[in-house]
């Protein structure tokens, strides 16, 4: 389990450098958001902790909106994903980092629903 935590570690902090480049490659980035993917059945609390304390998915600017207020999509604040799929993504016309995001959302969902298999712990 310390080596998945390990590995966890260091790919939280090659995707905080990679964030901080002026224009951050986003299949790069697209790569380390499927790791932190595959991580989540072992260790689904450490990931999701690490990755919302990058600031790196989309998010509310305060938890307690109201439902008109979630209608109109305001208080979301896009942070580093949402800029880099307006910017780049849309552009280009390819989307890994928004196919990316939807995977680690979709797996996300399966393992705290306990749809995904068990995993022996490592």
């Amino acid at each position: 389990m310390k080596a998945v935590c390990y590995v966890l570690y260091t790919l939280v902090l090659t995707f905080c450098r990679i964030c901080q480049l002026s224009n951050p490659p986003s299949l790069l980035l697209a790569s380390c958001l499927d790791c932190m993917t595959a991580m989540l059945p072992y260790i689904p609390e450490e990931v999701c902790s690490r990755i919302s304390k990058m600031q790196f998915l989309p998010g509310l600017y305060y938890y307690n909106p109201s439902l008109i207020e979630c209608i109109r999509a305001e208080h979301i604040n896009l942070f580093v994903l949402g800029t880099l799929v307006v910017t780049q993504e849309r552009s280009c016309g390819t989307y890994p980092l928004l196919k990316s995001y939807l995977h680690f959302l979709h797996r996300l969902m399966k393992v705290r629903l306990g749809l995904e298999p068990k995993v022996i712990s490592l």
